[in-house]
């Protein structure tokens, strides 16, 4: 069965919007449990990707990693992560992971497709390089509930790295310090991850979240003295 009959027949149960130097790219999770993705939907061309040993419900979650130009997808069942090309499926292991995960709950891409964060049953946000070669840092949310949404939030050049969690009422910022930062949302809300921050929609307002330049912290800050 083609790949285009396939998502047909099967309907769509999830699907991924990614964007890439080709263009904006589409990744189709049908009911057979089976991925299809198109790098460019300008060319709309669906091609099937490799079936998954033994799925038999649809992941827990899902993401799309870009490297070398080449699309891949990362997906979690159970306590498991398999990277899927065009030509394999591969099991992979995120290094330095703390121990008693049997569940990954979100995954979220950084803009740039350099990094990667996973939200485990545990309550531990886990983030590292997308290529899961090497670990950034890991945080303990105390948080066990599934967020409905987890993001990148940085800024080009920037050495600083965070991730924005959002569950029903709740916004957390966290990164490689061994604090977070914690808003009350009002309203039910959504993010939206760009280049140089996350855009905050709500039914009522709109806000964006980013990094404080450092050439506007300097000025700002308590007991400065720059001009």
């Amino acid at each position: 069965m083609g790949a285009p009959l396939e998502v047909l027949q099967n309907r769509v149960l999830d699907a991924r919007i990614f964007h890439t130097e080709f263009g904006s790219g589409v990744a189709i999770l049908t009911g057979a449990h089976r991925f299809t993705l198109s790098a460019n939907v300008g060319d709309l061309k669906l091609r099937r990707m490799p079936e998954v040993p033994g799925l038999q419900s649809a992941p827990s979650c899902w993401t799309v990693l870009c490297q070398d130009r080449v699309a891949h997808i990362l997906l979690a069942v159970g306590p498991d992560l398999y990277l899927l090309d065009h030509a394999a499926c591969s099991a992979v292991t995120p290094p330095g992971l703390a121990p008693g995960v049997s569940s990954f709950l979100q995954m979220a891409v950084s803009f740039t497709y350099r990094h990667l964060a996973l939200f485990t049953d545990t309550g531990y946000i886990w983030m590292g390089t997308a290529s899961l070669k090497e670990k950034l840092c890991e945080f303990n949310c105390n948080i066990r509930a599934p967020p409905k949404q987890m993001v990148w939030c940085s800024r080009p050049r920037s050495k600083e790295r965070a991730v924005v969690v959002a569950w029903e009422r709740r916004l957390m910022v966290v990164g490689d310090a061994p604090e977070s930062i914690q808003f009350v949302l009002d309203e039910d809300s959504y993010l939206v991850p760009e280049l140089d921050g996350v855009r905050i929609f709500s039914r009522s307002t709109h806000e964006f979240l980013h990094e404080v330049p450092a050439a506007s912290e300097e000025i700002f800050k308590i007991a400065s003295m720059a001009p």
